[in-house]
């Protein structure tokens, strides 16, 4: 991720159950490291019941990059291809990745 320090990713969705007087289960989404030997560090928290968040979370590093390679593309094609609306839309969530919006 140019420019961008986050955790590394890919980053997975962990469950993780703890016990204080009665059952806690939540849903963890970590970051895990490039060589995916275990936990890097804890990105957010998922409380169970929002799983689709922590998807989407989880999901983050990836739809960066496919974000940035659109937007650094060389391709005027891939433009013309997805239309001035999507092109908008992906400059927009680029640009919010980024903490510029």
């Amino acid at each position: 991720m140019n420019g961008v320090k986050c955790t590394e990713g890919p980053w997975s969705i962990f469950k993780e159950t703890r016990n204080k007087g009665e059952v806690i289960e939540q849903e963890i989404c970590f970051g895990v490291n490039e060589h995916q030997n275990g936990p890097k560090g804890t990105v957010c928290k998922v409380i169970s019941g929002n799983a689709p968040d922590g998807y989407l979370i989880a999901a983050a590093p990836e739809l960066y990059e496919a974000l940035e390679e659109i937007i650094l593309s060389e391709d005027d094609g891939i433009f013309e291809a997805l239309g001035i609306d999507l092109c908008d839309k992906i400059s927009d969530a680029y640009a919010k990745a980024r903490g510029e919006q």
